[in-house]
């Protein structure tokens, strides 16, 4: 007798439900919907990113990953984002640094960001307070303060 039984399916036949591959269903609704915003995410720590990047998918949002602020400018050279995640303690070119070099770049396209830190202090504040920066989330942060956070600003 084996230990897991295959289930039988059960086909729903109603005049008013029709296949998604049908013919006749050429203008056929996508079953996943295409992403409105589009988030860069900045880290130095791969698994941290990676996991914050599966959460923004499944939230429903585009992401794109920069592993440290000298590649988040590339990023955002080349793409238009909704929003700009990132930590503050990274090498060569830290989240605030990152945040200041590309708001003086370009002064008339201001994307909102949140800066993500393990050591937020008066300093960090008063930076990010100058350059308009009102959302610093002190790590751990979990998904629903990220989620929150996002929610305010696109």
């Amino acid at each position: 007798m084996p230990l897991l039984r295959e289930r039988q399916r059960e086909w729903v036949s109603h005049p008013d439900y029709t296949r998604l591959d049908s013919p006749s269903n050429q203008e056929a609704l996508p079953l996943t919907k295409e992403p409105t915003h589009h988030i860069l995410l900045v880290d130095d720590d791969t698994a941290v990113r990676r996991c914050v990047r599966l959460f923004l998918e499944f939230q429903g949002y585009a992401c794109t990953e920069a592993i440290n602020g000298g590649r988040a400018l590339e990023e955002l050279s080349k793409h238009n984002f909704s929003l700009i995640i990132t930590d503050n303690q990274m090498p060569l070119l830290d989240g605030i640094s990152l945040l200041e070099k590309y708001y003086s770049q370009q002064p008339h396209h201001r994307i909102p960001a949140i800066i993500v830190t393990g050591y937020l202090n008066l300093a960090l504040q008063s930076r990010a307070d100058k350059i308009g920066i009102s959302t610093i989330l002190q790590k751990p942060c979990g998904f629903e303060n990220l989620s929150d956070a996002i929610g305010k600003l696109i």
